[in-house]
């Protein structure tokens, strides 16, 4: 079995898909026998979530974008590296990246692996380029975070290249057990169908192409209503939108939620408006949970939905688009064949067990 160490940078309050995959992978690698060693900020909910479950954790100072210049950083975590005998180490950022890279090549560390979930570009810096080449292996959640991520790296090894696509429960999202009655919570009338969209209130995630197409839905079918589940910066804005296109009585924001299973479980299916993405977790349980998914042609997702089959695409940041699809599938017939074909999506290619053996393979040789 291998040390396994994760190098984090999180702050208090973050909590998004890197603490997530790393939270999970970290708590699947340890029940599979290693040994797992978490780097992060004490401050930050992964670190305080790791330790509460038993994992060795350690604090870190925050780790800016100039800490491959910082030696005190540099040896400081290289020297942790030797004393604990870490064979493995991934980090998921730019900042951990560059820390990471050099002070596990000053301590021999064997396997050292970026694993990126942001479908953006590594900026183009000679020091980026020779820093790659000192990982074992870079893993992308998708074929647009891989392409994109390595876009002024066209030199790099593919060989070193792993594609590894996130992962569900897939057991959490079936045969769900209702505690709380969505429809009666929030007053909506069972006639009618609901439409879910489940994510940080942000620009990335493109809630407000969402509203508007809502807007010119209602003028063709009426018999719906969207819930917005999630908080974040761009709240009051879209709140704002609602009032000024006299939406009320079609969208409601319930805020962050915890009972998501429960939520997906209940809906028609799920709008997903994001502008750009690595791997949607969201997206994956609403399959995982046998809910069809309307998503925009961005990034990943036209990796993920496969049309007339788990969903449809809408043009991104295309209103009419996304209008013109969210009839289609409101006035689909075959709704429980595209509820079949988004669990049998989820069965096939993005279970987690999946992702933890994939991750596995990468440092881990069984004799």
């Amino acid at each position: 079995m291998n040390n396994v160490a994760f190098l984090n940078n999180s702050g208090e309050n973050d909590w998004g898909g890197v603490e997530n995959w790393i939270f999970k992978i970290a708590k699947a690698l340890n029940k599979k026998g290693h040994k797992i060693f978490i780097i992060s900020r004490e401050e930050s909910k992964l670190y305080k979530k790791a330790k509460k479950i038993g994992l060795n954790t350690k604090n870190i100072a925050r780790i800016s974008s100039a800490a491959f210049i910082n030696p005190f950083q540099i040896l400081s975590l290289s020297k942790y590296f030797k004393k604990n005998d870490i064979d493995t180490l991934f980090f998921c950022s730019s900042p951990t990246f560059k820390l990471g890279t050099i002070a596990a090549n000053l301590a021999d560390v064997e396997h050292i692996i970026y694993r990126r979930g942001s479908a953006k570009p590594i900026s183009n810096k000679f020091y980026n380029k020779f820093l790659l080449n000192k990982i074992s292996y870079f893993i992308a959640n998708s074929e647009a975070t891989k392409t994109k991520s390595l876009k002024y790296f066209s030199d790099f090894s593919d060989k070193k290249v792993k594609l590894i696509y996130n992962g569900v429960n897939l057991d959490k999202y079936k045969n769900v057990s209702i505690k709380k009655n969505i429809y009666s919570e929030f007053k909506i009338d069972k006639n009618k169908l609901l439409l879910v969209n489940i994510g940080r209130l942000s620009k990335q995630k493109g809630q407000k192409y969402l509203i508007k197409a809502v807007d010119k839905l209602r003028n063709s079918f009426d018999k719906f209503n969207l819930l917005l589940v999630g908080t974040g910066p761009k709240e009051s804005e879209l709140k704002n939108l609602v009032v000024e296109l006299s939406l009320e009585k079609y969208v409601k924001f319930i805020g962050f939620r915890t009972d998501i299973p429960e939520i997906l479980s209940q809906a028609d299916f799920m709008v997903h408006t994001a502008l750009w993405e690595g791997c949607p977790w969201v997206v994956l349980e609403s399959l995982a949970a046998g809910l069809p998914v309307l998503a925009t042609d961005s990034s990943s997702l036209p990796e993920i939905i496969e049309e007339g089959k788990n969903g449809y695409l809408a043009k991104d940041k295309n209103v009419e688009s996304i209008a013109d699809k969210m009839l289609m599938m409101c006035q689909q017939a075959n709704l429980k064949k595209l509820s079949k074909g988004a669990r049998e999506t989820a069965e096939r290619r993005f279970s987690f067990t999946r992702v933890v053996n994939e991750t596995e393979k990468c440092f881990y040789k069984k004799k």
